[in-house]
């Protein structure tokens, strides 16, 4: 496969799984409401669909490092197989996620009928795992991303400011990732800000892909 059509194919993938992780959010909204088991007792399909979402963005991330891997490894076989095992990490702790809600469904149903205290506790330790396990998502998703945007900065593989943006914007993630064990959620201002960096880059990154794929590189002219 060329580097075009590898690009092409590794930015569809971001596509697809930036969409498929912001379709999910909508559908997980019973998650952050009060009586959270009562909401999702409510709309169990809703948050079945966000699940399947969510495992559907675990599937293109890990692609993602997997199409990167045949040209990154070329040049940067270290920082080639550090990207594939973080964001295979990541795609763990993403169908994990998705398996924590998922048996919040079930547990609600009980909740509703028995209004046990003790199926309330259960819920509530399901989710604090649940957003424990977001942090680690986070974290991983950033390492594996920040070691393949240094492998493009250092080969040229793209151009060296979309590179130097993802390093950055890696860096910003990880420590809002960190900021989310303490109760600062991703979508609160402070969180807002910390995320959208990597989001639009990876965006952008994505177009310039499928336009234009990586690019041909000498290798004994990398620096």
């Amino acid at each position: 496969m060329n580097n075009k059509k590898s690009g092409r194919i590794t930015g569809i993938l971001f596509i697809i799984g930036t969409a498929c992780g912001v379709a999910s959010l909508s559908f997980l909204n019973a998650l952050k409401d009060e009586n959270f088991l009562i909401s999702i007792n409510n709309n169990p399909d809703k948050l079945t669909i966000g699940a399947m979402l969510i495992i559907l963005m675990a599937i293109s991330c890990a692609s993602i490092a997997y199409s990167i891997y045949p040209v990154l490894s070329k040049y940067k076989k270290g920082l080639a197989i550090g990207s594939v095992g973080f964001r295979t990490a990541e795609s763990v702790f993403s169908i994990f996620a998705s398996l924590t809600i998922l048996t919040l469904i079930p547990l609600a149903k009980d909740y509703a009928a028995l209004n046990s205290e003790s199926v309330l506790a259960a819920g509530n330790t399901i989710l604090y795992m649940h957003d424990i396990n977001g942090s680690l998502l986070g974290i991983t998703f950033a390492t594996g991303a920040l070691l393949y945007n240094i492998g493009f900065y250092q080969t040229k593989l793209l151009p060296r400011w979309i590179s130097v943006w993802g390093i950055a914007a890696t860096l910003i993630h990880i420590i809002a990732s960190v900021l989310a064990f303490y109760g600062v959620e991703g979508f609160s201002p402070l969180g807002l800000v910390l995320n959208m960096p990597i989001a639009l880059q990876e965006m952008v990154m994505a177009v310039y892909l499928i336009i234009f794929g990586f690019r041909h590189v000498n290798k004994l002219k990398i620096a």
